[in-house]
C-alpha cells in the first residue's frame, strides 16, 4: 500500500487533489503522455523527474527485490 499526495499546479487550477491514477505518469515515467502533460502543466521538469525518481524507483525495486523502499512500512 502506498499513499500519493502530490497536488500539482494544474490540479489546484481545476480543483483536483491527488486523485485516482494520478501517480501513473510517474510510475511508468512517461513525461510525454498527454495525461502527464495535463497533470504536470506549469510544473518544472525537475518536479516530474523528482516524483518519477521516487515512485518509479520504488516500484522497480518492489518488482525486482520484493522491497520497495526501506522507509515503507508493511501494511
Amino acid at each position: 500500500m502506498y499513499r500519493f499526495e502530490l497536488v500539482t499546479k494544474s490540479g489546484r487550477v481545476f480543483g483536483w487533489k491527488a486523485s485516482h491514477a494520478f501517480e501513473l505518469p510517474a510510475v511508468f515515467e512517461r513525461p510525454n503522455h498527454p495525461f502527464s502533460q495535463f497533470q504536470f502543466k506549469g510544473e518544472t521538469q525537475e518536479v516530474f523527474e523528482r516524483i518519477c525518481q521516487d515512485i518509479h524507483g520504488d516500484w522497480v525495486r518492489l518488482i525486482t527485490t520484493g522491497e520497495p523502499n526501506l522507509d515503507w512500512q508493511r501494511f
